[in-house]
């Protein structure tokens, strides 16, 4: 299944890497480059194989002091109701 969330950055000319987890497992690390400052967030997406019930995302710094934030998320073409990384898998 499809996961795609939004992460936003305020700091992210200084292009700072980030770490993506979801259900505590790390999923990516990479730098957060957007192509140009009238962009305000980068779209985030990987096909994972989630367990029904509750899951978490979240995204975190490496090594720097930069926060960065969740947007909308999406599963499969479902937009998702998340608190803060978490929601609930319907799907079996």
């Amino acid at each position: 299944m499809r996961l795609s969330f939004d992460i936003k950055c305020e700091d992210h000319i200084t292009q700072p890497a980030y770490r993506v987890l979801v259900n505590g497992e790390l999923i990516a690390e990479r730098d957060f480059v957007i192509p140009s400052a009238l962009f305000s967030h980068y779209a985030f997406s990987c096909d994972l194989d989630l367990p029904a019930g509750e899951n978490k995302f979240t995204v975190e710094a490496v090594n720097t002091d930069v926060s960065f934030t969740l947007g909308q998320a999406w599963l499969g073409e479902a937009k998702i109701n998340h608190k803060g990384g978490v929601f609930y898998n319907e799907n079996t």
